[in-house]
């Protein structure tokens, strides 16, 4: 998961790990409200739009 987090945050980007509602964010950039089933965990990866 460093791995993950480490590209993520080259691209300033956001990760997310949700477990069992409790909610860790990882270099916070994104104002978006976590969405995933209320069981089991979910990992998220967020990142900026390409600019053109």
């Amino acid at each position: 998961m460093s791995i993950v987090d480490a590209i993520v945050d080259t691209h300033h980007g956001e990760l997310r790990i949700c477990s069992a509602g409790v909610h860790q964010r990882f270099h916070p950039r994104f104002d978006m409200p976590c969405e995933h089933y209320p069981h089991g965990t979910t990992v998220t990866v967020l990142l900026p739009a390409a600019r053109r």
